[in-house]
């Protein structure tokens, strides 16, 4: 079976038909340590135009939230960045989270470019890395027809679309947004638009 999807214009991705959100399990930690590094995600996702979801979206993937893990191979901090990719940078700088979620979604905005704003390719880009002409790999051992470390564009696409359900949340009474974050869905597409505006002129 592979899947049949599309991205919305919010971001989210409806694969056959649903919107896959994480179980209540996973959405726990996105909301316990994921979405505390929400203010760098909009401070890049405004850098680069990649959305905010999805950079927290690969984060969740990747880390969990966690700023310090390292791979088996080698990859390291929230984004899990490969060596090759730190451009000459320490392991003590990309231990900073701000300075990794610049490495990693530099990366993403690298893979929309030559992808589209696709996000299943975009997360294969990312995890198994591209062909010549920049499309992802394909592979008949996965649902999504691209090649991923099994469940890891799932993974991707849950967390992307929970995490906009939890941006367009209003802030809990007594906590204010911080400055600069929006607060409601119709500030939220237009980041989104605004996003995607930056992206066409790269």
């Amino acid at each position: 079976m592979t899947y049949a999807w599309r991205t919305l214009p919010s971001g989210a991705v409806e694969v056959d038909g649903k919107l896959p959100e994480l179980d209540p399990s996973s959405l726990a930690v996105l909301r316990a340590r994921v979405m505390r590094w929400r203010a760098l995600a909009e401070k890049h996702s405004a850098r680069t135009g990649v959305p905010v979801a999805w950079i927290l979206g690969v984060i969740f993937a990747e880390t969990g939230g966690v700023p310090t893990l390292t791979s088996p191979k080698g990859a390291y901090g929230l984004m899990q960045v490969m060596p090759f990719n730190w451009g000459g940078r320490t392991r003590e700088q990309m231990a900073d989270p701000d300075t990794n979620i610049t490495v990693g979604s530099n990366i993403l905005a690298g893979h929309v470019k030559r992808m589209g704003r696709d996000l299943p390719k975009v997360a294969s880009g990312y995890n198994g890395g591209a062909e010549r002409n920049g499309a992802p790999h394909p592979s008949t051992k996965s649902p999504w027809g691209m090649v991923e470390n099994k469940g890891y564009i799932s993974k991707v696409v849950a967390a992307a679309n929970s995490t906009l359900r939890e941006l367009a949340e209003p802030p809990k009474a007594g906590a204010p947004a911080a400055p600069g974050q929006a607060t409601t869905t119709e500030e939220l597409l237009t980041m989104s638009l605004l996003a995607w505006k930056v992206l066409k002129w790269m």
